[in-house]
């Protein structure tokens, strides 16, 4: 900056401070406005506004002349004050009676309260904190002498914004000098700079440098579009000689400036349009405008800026940027240093650390990242050089921001910058990556998990990535597929089968789906290729099987398989597979695709592959008796299939480890037959699930050592196995509604089942006696065994917590209960009067004896049980008293935020009790 200039910019920097006292001595008077009458406002409110015109006009000038420098703090204060300004004109409105406007200020014609609001707000740029529309600002130079085609091609670029309802602003260097310009350092704001032969005076090349060092002081999204001169031919246009002869008085210092402007915005690396021999369209340059406008203005971006620029550098700052492959971690951390960069003294942002360090060796990067640091060309690194202390003695007073991408490994980035030890007070290191616990490792001070696009932002980028598409996509299927993530929108947006498909959306996503774009696979596989041998083969397990099953249920089952599943699944949530919500274990799309596709790829023959859960595959390989020992699971919906199976299928796959034939249509049936029987089943099996089972009992030489859970509900099964078999592992029996089923097997040795379900087993007259050794036994469902007349002995189910006897029309009678019964349900039993040990249920909550017509009253201790909510008695035709109820049972006063439900026979509503 030449003399001149210093001494304007100290001008303006002192007008500042006398500008900032003065906002503040007035929202200081502003607080004091009570005790001032009507005319004392007025006369105020007036001065203000007046006062706020003429400074909002100072800013305005400030951004037409960015050299001159002012504080952000100003901004802010002037912000403030027109916000004080718009709430005193709603507290008081008849401040706005005598307001006094210059002639040049025309108010809409309505004149109401809320357009004079908007035209206060309106005093105060975009550039405040408020937040503002995003625009696009065409900038050229030319003025007068503007080439034709030039400004034709720019008044297509204003009327395509115009289009897409984008902001637009258009500005020329030479022109207009006192027309009022937008804030250049606007988060929002993306300025498109057309570069052409016009640049022939002293004064535009200044003010192109002006605006190429603004750029570089404020983090300014500058795209350069070079018209009719392309990026190398632009310096060499104007030589030394030729910039000389533009002004008699040029300087060679000036001269320099102007050719390091040019050099820097040919070497830009957003310069991607030159437009020559029609090359180009508008319809694109308005396209990538719209793309990096909707970067740059995302909710990850903006709020991760504002609370970096926030920070107050009294120490040093480690910030770790976490989300899965394909998230945006990247363009987030380099946006955010696109605009933090100036205010830093040492910067440097290195993409892609992991493939770097694999490709050129920790040496080779770690001498670059330090010659950019040095800032002295240095590119050899001696040892010294990286030792803490020297390192802290050199950039003890300088400010430092270091972004380093994709950090796969804690000790690989220790080794890259020397230990983080000599980073101290105004330094910011920014690392990303897909690892949570890698940034843990690091010890970054603040982690943050970049979320997924809105649906509206999705489609969006979905449409901007789709040559020609300009209409709406948020109903698009490719949206609902790609669930936010911004890597799988632009992949499925540039894939060329999008472009021809658009009416096809559906038949498009299958292909995509079964043959995911090499993008997409390249992401995942970076992530995958890390994990250790459990955490793959769980991923896999809940890709093919299990994505959106509950936790808890998940980790039962396979910590059944061998694995460490609640460890692994902490792996995968830390490297981003999977996402933590709500104790489920849920996975994007993507990742689903490419674990089946990982798993589609270990064989071309599905019976030669780990696990299937393709119906079609499935039924294939059973019917054609062609499954491997290499599988390991299989899942099949059986809805709308009909298939003959042989009675040797699971032969040759006695590595089975799971197993679900289902129907996920209500009211279908299952025609999957046996004919001739099942010879075996696999004794590897954690899982055997077969809804509609066709046989009456299970293969007689199958050994359930190893089974974690029975579900077998609408069978024809009379019985499962003759004698008593080791069911150690078992958690889970399910057989409800086997309307065949007679009897179940001795259960002595299950000592870890947790659930019966024998839920309308119409067939079954009484219990295995071996029920009472199961003391891990949490709930027993035997509703609607309507021919079960005796129960064994519970007294010792100390974990039982739930027995559900209701429709069980033929059992009279209940000897004892479990001592830590929560719900009880009774409706429409034949019991007579319930044992007088209920009273010992203190921790009862549930008592269901709804349509008991021969039960004859209830014992008096049932008032001691303090913690029942619900009481139905209902339907209990003989129930002619009532014991006195404590208060308790009926209002449930000793239970925050509870009503007691209690539903008695209408004989009975008068009672005292009830009454009370």
């Amino acid at each position: 900056m030449e003399g001149s200039d210093k001494k304007l910019a100290r001008n303006m920097e002192e007008s500042w401070e006398g500008d900032e006292g003065y906002i503040s001595s007035s929202l200081a008077i502003m607080d004091s406005s009570e005790s001032l009458n009507i005319g004392q406002k007025n006369n105020l409110f007036n001065t203000l506004v007046m006062r706020l015109k003429f400074l909002s006009a100072k800013v305005n000038y400030r951004f037409i002349n960015p050299v001159l420098g002012g504080p952000r703090s100003f901004i802010r204060h002037l912000c403030k004050l027109s916000t004080c300004l718009v709430d005193w004109s709603v507290r008081d409105p008849c401040t706005l009676d005598d307001i006094n406007l210059q002639e040049e200020e025309v108010l809409p014609k309505s004149n109401t309260l809320n357009d004079i609001q908007r035209w206060l707000q309106s005093l105060v740029l975009p550039s405040c904190d408020n937040p503002v529309q995003p625009c696009v600002c065409v900038i050229s130079c030319g003025g007068h002498h503007v080439d034709a085609g030039e400004v034709l091609f720019i008044d297509e670029i204003i009327i395509e914004l115009q289009k897409r309802a984008i902001t637009s602003l258009r500005y020329d260097l030479v022109t207009d000098t006192g027309t009022r310009m937008p804030g250049l350092h606007t988060l929002y704001g993306v300025f498109l700079l057309f570069i052409s032969k016009n640049y022939t005076s002293g004064e535009s090349l200044d003010k192109l440098v002006t605006l190429t060092e603004y750029q570089k002081a404020n983090g300014l999204l500058l795209i350069p579009i070079f018209y009719k001169v392309t990026p190398s031919e632009f310096p060499k246009f104007f030589t030394e000689e030729r910039l000389l002869q533009l002004d008699d008085s040029v300087q060679i210092r000036r001269v320099q400036k102007w050719k390091e402007a040019m050099n820097e915005l040919a070497l830009s690396d957003d310069c991607k349009w030159i437009f020559g021999n029609d090359s180009i369209l508008p319809e694109e340059i308005v396209r990538y405008a719209r793309l990096r406008l909707l970067c740059i203005s995302s909710q990850n971006v903006t709020r991760m800026y504002s609370s970096l620029n926030s920070w107050q550098p009294t120490d040093m700052q480690m910030i770790g940027v976490w989300g899965m492959p394909g998230i945006g971690k990247t363009t987030v951390a380099g946006e955010v240093y696109r605009r933090l960069a100036p205010g830093y003294d040492s910067c440097y942002f290195l993409q892609d650390f992991h493939r770097m360090y694999q490709t050129k060796g920790l040496s080779h990067i770690r001498d670059e990242f330090f010659s950019k640091l040095f800032g002295d060309g240095k590119f050899v690194i001696d040892a010294c050089d990286t030792k803490p202390s020297f390192l802290k003695d050199r950039f003890q007073n300088k400010t430092v921001l270091v972004v380093i991408d994709d950090v796969r490994n804690a000790r690989d980035v220790e080794a890259l910058v020397g230990g983080f030890d000599w980073f101290s007070r105004g330094h910011l290191v920014i690392l990303t990556s897909r690892n949570r616990q890698v940034l843990v490792q690091c010890k970054v001070k603040e982690l943050y998990a970049i979320q997924k696009l809105s649906q509206y932002e999705s489609s969006q980028l979905l449409s901007l990535c789709i040559p020609g598409q300009y209409e709406s996509m948020l109903n698009s299927e490719l949206v609902r597929y790609a669930t936010g993530i911004p890597l799988v929108l632009k992949v499925l947006g540039l894939t060329p089968a999008t472009k021809q498909c658009a009416a096809s959306e559906k038949e498009h996503m299958q292909i995509l789906r079964q043959n995911p774009p090499p993008e997409i696979q390249d992401a995942f596989r970076r992530s995958f290729d890390g994990l250790n041998e459990d955490e793959k083969n769980i991923f896999l397990d809940l890709a093919c099987f299990f994505r959106g099953e509950n936790r808890s249920y998940v980790i039962q089952i396979l910590d059944g398989c061998g694995y460490f599943t609640e460890l692994g699944i902490y792996g995968l949530i830390d490297e981003s597979l999977i996402d933590p919500l709500d104790n489920m274990n849920k996975m994007s799309n993507m990742f689903q695709d490419m674990g089946q596709f990982a798993v589609c790829e270990e064989s071309k023959e599905p019976g030669k592959r780990s696990r299937l859960w393709d119906a079609n595959e499935v039924a294939e390989v059973l019917t054609n008796n062609s499954g491997t020992e290499a599988l390991e699971g299989i899942f099949m919906d059986m809805s709308n299939l009909t298939c003959e199976l042989s009675p040797t299928i699971f032969e040759r796959t006695y590595r089975l480890r799971l197993l679900k034939l289902y129907c996920s249509l209500s009211g279908n049936h299952c025609n999957l037959f046996l004919p001739r029987g099942l010879d075996s089943l696999p004794d590897e099996l954690r899982l055997l699930h077969w809804e509609r089972y066709p046989l009456r009992s299970l293969p007689r030489n199958f050994n359930p050592k190893k089974l974690v859970e029975l579900n077998m509900p609408y069978s024809k099964m009379e019985k499962l196995w003759k004698g008593t078999k080791n069911l150690e592992k078992l958690k889970m029996i399910r057989l409800s509604h086997s309307q065949y089923l007679t009897k179940i097997p001795r259960l002595s040795k299950a000592l870890n089942l947790e659930h019966i379900d024998l839920e309308g087993c119409t067939s079954l007259v009484k219990i295995s006696s071996s029920v009472k050794h199961l003391g891990k036994l949490v709930s027993l469902n035997l509703r609607d065994c309507s021919r079960l007349q005796t129960l064994p002995v519970m007294i010792h189910l100390e974990s039982l917590e739930v027995l559900n006897l209701s429709g069980c029309s033929n059992l009279e009678e209940i000897k004892d209960y479990a001592p830590n019964l929560k719900e009880l349900y009774l409706a429409g039993t034949a019991i007579r009067e319930i044992p007088s040990s209920i009273e010992k249920l203190t921790g009862l909550v549930t008592l269901d004896m709804e349509n008991c017509n021969q039960l004859l009253q209830l014992p008096l201790g049932i008032s001691n049980l303090k913690a029942m909510l619900t009481l139905k008695l209902s339907g209990c035709s003989k129930q002619n008293s009532l014991p006195n109820l404590d208060a308790t049972i009926l209002i449930g006063s000793g239970h925050l935020n509870t009503v007691t439900t209690m539903e008695v026979p209408a004989a009975l509503v008068q009672h005292s009790t009830i009454q009370d």
